[in-house]
């Protein structure tokens, strides 16, 4: 259990109404999945949880490699924008492969085999 001090409550961008904060505490973790498959230990990660004020536990983790001096507001913000990149490139392929099909269709109709 994080002491109440681990805790910080950070915005990490402005919402369509407010801006999104939340709290969120980072502790430096040596992850240790089937450790005895490696000769040297990994080497040690963030490990970060976010625990909205109006919820009874905390609600999302995350590891990560950043460099060990990373404030813990740059850590959010390039853990939240993560998550924003991943919707951006899910749809452009959802798009493209669309426009792939039509393509192909519009192929296959101009030669005759639609």
């Amino acid at each position: 259990m994080l002491p109440p001090s681990a805790w910080h409550t950070l915005t990490w961008r402005e919402g369509t109404n407010t801006p999104l904060r939340s709290r969120f505490a980072a502790i430096r973790v040596r992850p240790a999945h089937r450790d005895t498959l490696h000769s040297e230990p990994r080497s040690e990660a963030w490990f970060l949880v976010e625990w909205p004020e109006d919820e009874a536990e905390p609600t999302k983790y995350w590891f990560s490699t950043l460099p060990d001096d990373m404030p813990l507001a740059d850590l959010v913000g390039i853990t939240k924008l993560r998550w924003r990149i991943e919707m951006a490139f899910s749809k452009l392929k959802s798009f493209l492969k669309k426009t792939a099909a039509r393509t192909k269709q519009d192929l296959w109709d101009a030669i005759g085999r639609g």
